[in-house]
Order: C-alpha cells, then sequence, then structure tokens
C-alpha cells in the first residue's frame, strides 16, 4: 500500500514543479493567473467529488462481494477498503470547501486593493490545493486497483491467490 502513497507524492510532485517552471509571479500577473485558473479548479473540485462519492458508493458493492464469499480474506484486504473510505470521504470534504471557496468573488469584493499585495500567496496556494487534490485522488484510484486485483482473484480461481486469502493453517 506504500506505493500508492508514493503515486501521490510523484503526482503531486510533477503538478508542482510545473508551477515552479512558470517562475516566480508578481500580484498583478497573479490576479490575471486566478481568474485563468479558478473557473479550471472549481470544475477540478466538482470533478473530484463526483469520482469519490461514486467511488464510496462502489466500496460498499466490493465489500459485499467479498464478505459473501467462502474463501477469508486477510485483514489487509479490509483495511485497504477502511482507507479508501476515509481518504475518499476526506478528499470529498476538502473538494467541497475547495469549491466554496473558489466561489467567492475576493477579486471584486470592497477592499480589492488592500489584498491585492497577497494574490501571489493567494494563486501559489490555490495552486497547491489543486495539486493536493488531484494526487489524493491518484492516490485513491491506485489503491481502488489494488482492491479490484483481490476481487479479480475471487473470481478467478486460477490465480495465485496464496497472497491474498488466509492460509487454512495458519488458522
Amino acid at each position: 500500500m506504500k506505493n500508492t502513497y508514493w503515486a501521490g507524492i510523484i503526482a503531486a510532485a510533477i503538478i508542482l514543479s510545473g508551477n515552479y517552471l512558470l517562475g516566480i509571479i508578481n500580484n498583478a500577473d497573479a490576479l490575471e493567473m486566478i481568474n485563468g485558473s479558478q473557473p479550471t479548479i472549481r470544475f477540478m473540485c466538482s470533478a473530484v467529488m463526483t469520482a469519490t462519492a461514486t467511488i464510496l458508493a462502489l466500496l460498499l458493492t466490493i465489500l459485499s462481494f467479498t464478505v459473501n464469499r467462502e474463501e477469508k480474506l486477510r485483514k489487509d484486504h479490509f483495511k485497504r477498503l477502511r482507507t479508501i473510505a476515509k481518504m475518499c470521504t476526506g478528499t470529498f470534504v476538502a473538494s467541497m470547501i475547495g469549491l466554496l471557496l473558489l466561489s467567492i468573488p475576493y477579486t471584486k469584493a470592497e477592499g480589492t486593493n488592500e489584498i491585492a499585495e497577497y494574490f501571489s500567496i493567494i494563486y501559489y496556494v490555490m495552486q497547491m490545493y489543486a495539486a493536493l487534490m488531484s494526487a489524493a485522488l491518484i492516490t485513491i484510484v491506485f489503491m481502488l486497483y489494488e482492491t479490484a486485483k483481490t476481487a479479480i482473484v475471487l473470481v478467478d480461481p486460477s490465480l495465485d491467490s496464496t497472497p491474498i486469502l488466509r492460509q487454512v493453517e495458519e488458522e
């Protein structure tokens, strides 16, 4: 399961390195870049919310499928399901918060001149937030893939299932 976390970390690093290649921006450019990236990040947040909600529903299907099997699964399988559910819930909530924060028209609010000096910081925070949401979703998908492999082994008995299924002698 550690490989799935590394996949998310690598994805976040790649996404953030794209921002690093843009170089340091000043506050005037930051406002333009905020206005340009805000709709895309808003769309990404809603897509992440949809994906995580769907994955949570699919987890229930995987859970009912694996519980009703005759074979005894290792605790790692159920631990992975629990971890995916927690990550989906956390990512869903974080995406909802991000969506709500991005819906605030702070660039058109009164006192915009007072916060103008923080536009570059706001831009970088938005980009980091988007990178973390993307990395979380990539990690969840990799974890879901590992879980799907377990379900596939249960359906196709010709596959080697010894690492996934408990041995009778162990009990």
